[in-house]
């Protein structure tokens, strides 16, 4: 008595349907500063009221290599993560990084506030990876900040946590990276706190 309920979460994978009807019903709430419009002049326009528009993530969720994961509660979306080949995301090119193109870029990675507390993006972050292992990807890049607050990118400590190696920041974005074999190398010291393999953050 008294305790909490948890409302479980689904994650499930974003399709071209779900994004047209999301798009239709104005409940497309998906951002990624990777694919607004490069040729938007006053970036400071382009706030969290500003969400990717349908046509600008369709290539994500038809493309063979990338996609859109949502984690869905009570019907609503509270997370989600948009990935995919470098070569997706145009404005990656403002930025002093060179990405792997042979790698998996993850553009986004949001979790509401309370969803965060009970490490929502990083099960996102989990269901990424198993992504990135399936489709054959040896390498994973992403965008991260250091104080993501209800911006769409990755937060720094989730990767870094992770173990993914994160840059020093360029216009307030940093870059991370992990292969996948650091990703799947056992480590005993976490494992005996964990042994669902779950990162904590």
């Amino acid at each position: 008595m008294g305790e909490e309920q948890q409302v479980e979460v689904v994650i499930v994978d974003v399709d071209p349907l779900m994004l047209r009807t999301l798009d239709i019903e104005g409940l497309l709430c998906f951002r990624c500063h990777l694919l607004e419009d490069p040729r938007v002049e006053d970036r400071s326009q382009l706030t969290r009221e500003c969400p990717a528009r349908g046509k600008d993530l369709e290539p994500v969720v038809t493309g063979p290599r990338s996609g859109i994961k949502a984690a869905l509660a009570e019907g609503r979306i509270i997370g989600y993560a948009i990935f995919g080949p470098p070569a997706l995301f145009p404005n990656l090119a403002r930025y002093e990084f060179e990405p792997d193109e042979e790698a998996l870029f993850l553009a986004a990675l949001y979790a509401e506030p309370e969803a965060r507390e009970q490490n929502l993006d990083v099960d996102l972050l989990v269901a990424v990876m198993d992504f990135a292992r399936e489709y054959g990807f040896e390498k994973v890049q992403a965008a991260c900040r250091d104080d993501a607050a209800d911006e769409p990118e990755a937060r720094n400590e989730v990767l870094a946590a992770a173990g993914f190696g994160v840059s020093e920041p360029v216009e307030n974005l940093c870059f991370a990276e992990i292969s996948l074999a650091d990703w799947d190398a056992p480590d005993t010291a976490s494992e005996a706190e964990n042994p669902t393999g779950g990162v904590g953050v």
